[in-house]
């Protein structure tokens, strides 16, 4: 994990002098590699993202650690973005306070799916690594990823609804997360928009539209949640 201890990887550092340990990685580890010898000989490999491995993820296996009496554990991910670290401290505490059943366990799992991940894995906790615990993707592997469609212009309280001006379409049904500096992050489903007072189904780029919305503040940013077809 991060070049095989978590937080001694100096590639970028001796790459492009951007250092991982002050938050500033390029990431070269997710590049597709060859392996050649000095004299020309290239390795056959299964990946050849050989030096990217999936992201830890304990949770399949999360009463064992329970069970060692540890007093806390680190969530790891320099620059992770909100959806991130909202489902994984919400998964993680749901697994801390409970011990879960393989419904609960399986929908958990499918929860770290939806943010960014690049394939799960257990690392050295019940083994040597194996090529299965490379990534076979360069950059992410979650289910759903994220669109900026405009932020909240003004928010009315006394009727919950928020006015924004789209800078891409939007339809019933749709799910946006909604995030600020105060706000934090809100997930929400569109159930009802309007334009002029006039109820619709579906608002282009440009448009002007009022949403009924969790409380939120002016400025926030509004971001429309996209389907991905990826597994676990």
């Amino acid at each position: 994990m991060c070049l095989s201890i978590s937080g001694r990887c100096l590639i970028s550092q001796f790459l492009f002098k951007e250092s991982a340990n002050r938050g500033k990685c390029l990431q070269p580890c997710r590049r597709f590699y060859y392996i050649k010898d000095k004299k020309g000989n290239e390795l056959k490999i299964e990946n050849h993202h050989v030096l990217s491995p999936k992201d830890l993820c304990t949770l399949p296996f999360i009463e064992g650690i329970k069970k060692l009496n540890i007093k806390a554990l680190k969530i790891e991910g320099r620059n992770r973005n909100p959806e991130y670290i909202d489902a994984v401290v919400r998964v993680y505490r749901k697994a801390l306070d409970k011990k879960l059943n393989k419904k609960e366990l399986e929908e958990l799992l499918e929860q770290l799916n939806k943010v960014y991940n690049k394939g799960f894995s257990s690392g050295f906790y019940i083994g040597m690594p194996t090529s299965d615990d490379f990534s076979n993707v360069e950059n992410n592997s979650s289910s759903e990823s994220k669109e900026f469609i405009g932020k909240i212009k003004h928010y009315y309280p006394k009727i919950s609804v928020g006015l924004i001006r789209l800078t891409s379409s939007l339809k019933i049904g749709d799910e946006i997360y909604i995030i600020g500096n105060k706000t934090g992050l809100i997930r929400t489903a569109i159930k009802s928009m309007q334009i002029s007072h006039k109820t619709i189904n579906e608002a282009m780029k440009f448009q002007e539209i009022a949403i009924k919305l969790p409380y939120c503040r002016k400025n926030d940013e509004v971001y429309k949640i996209i389907k991905r077809n990826t597994n676990i």
